[in-house]
């Protein structure tokens, strides 16, 4: 199957947009004080910039593998969930014997794979991603869900990151 230069126009499009959504979250992050604790949209950003840069990822794999994009089951079938994202793509994405051979991508795999914070984090956006997107809609119509995000997420922005794993997971 012939790949078509829009799909891979498509594709270098959908890395730009998941790095400013990543950036414009952290800037929203920056943002959070004790006045002002509305986590809201840099959750929605950067939720938004992972699911979309991990995804694309997983593109450029099957890319690789087979000479030619993934259908949209493929992709589809991880639905929000950015913990099994960081998963497939460490375990299926990333060659680890590869990685290895060089200080720096060394450094990178294994803040990856063993960093308990990046772990958390990435649960609590994953968290958000399946239940708190439409939170404030869920409220207008009455649905209640296992969700709050200010309860969930202020305490971990607003206080030091060295907190108890239990809390959040």
């Amino acid at each position: 199957m012939k790949i078509e230069n829009s799909q891979l126009v498509s594709l270098n499009i959908e890395f730009k947009t998941a790095a400013k959504l990543i950036r414009l979250g952290l800037a929203e992050l920056q943002q959070i004080s004790f006045t002002n604790h509305d986590i809201y949209l840099a959750c929605l950003l950067l939720t938004s910039g992972y699911e979309r840069l991990t995804k694309g990822i997983i593109c450029l794999k099957y890319l690789r593998d087979h000479n030619k994009f993934p259908s949209f089951e493929v992709v589809k079938k991880y639905g929000h969930n950015l913990v099994k994202l960081k998963e497939y793509i460490m375990n299926n994405c990333i060659s680890k014997t590869k990685a290895l051979k060089t200080p720096h991508t060394k450094e990178d795999y294994d803040f990856l794979s063993s960093d308990e914070e990046l772990d958390i984090i990435i649960q609590i956006l994953s968290d958000f991603a399946q239940k708190g997107r439409y939170h404030n809609l869920d409220l207008c119509f009455r649905i209640l869900i296992e969700w709050d995000l200010y309860q969930y997420t202020l305490g971990f922005c607003t206080s030091s990151i060295e907190v108890s794993r239990e809390n959040y997971l």
